[in-house]
């Protein structure tokens, strides 16, 4: 499966893994919004629909857990893949509970994360 012309929503608050994901994945044809917080991502996703939210967990403003209601109330088709340095089970568990499809640990493969969009959008 391709991931050509797949709207990807990006939230990052690092700006330089930010940039490098969505160079990444513009690259492999995503459509990439990058929103560096949970204020600036709900709006977003108030705003428009995305066929993958790639997600980190711990940002500015809070953790991203707290989009999961309204991403899955405007977008409950889409993929949601949590990063996160913090990969404590206790973490990983309550994201998988709650709805996310994927966990990534911090530092991530561009090229094995690239793999797991693949194959969740092909699911």
């Amino acid at each position: 499966m391709s991931l050509l012309g797949t709207r990807l929503l990006l939230i990052e608050d690092d700006v330089a893994l930010g940039r490098m994901l969505g160079w990444h994945f513009e690259d492999l044809g995503c459509e990439v919004t990058i929103a560096p917080d949970c204020t600036a991502a709900s709006r977003l996703i108030g705003e428009n629909r995305y066929d993958l939210v790639l997600m980190d967990y711990q940002l500015p403003d809070g953790v991203s857990l707290t989009l999961l209601p309204q991403l899955r109330a405007t977008q409950p088709e889409s993929p949601l893949i949590l990063m996160s340095a913090v990969a404590e089970s206790r973490v990983v568990q309550q994201a998988l509970e709650s709805g996310v499809s994927a966990f990534a640990p911090k530092p991530v493969d561009p090229k094995s994360l690239a793999t797991t969009l693949e194959a969740l959008m092909a699911a």
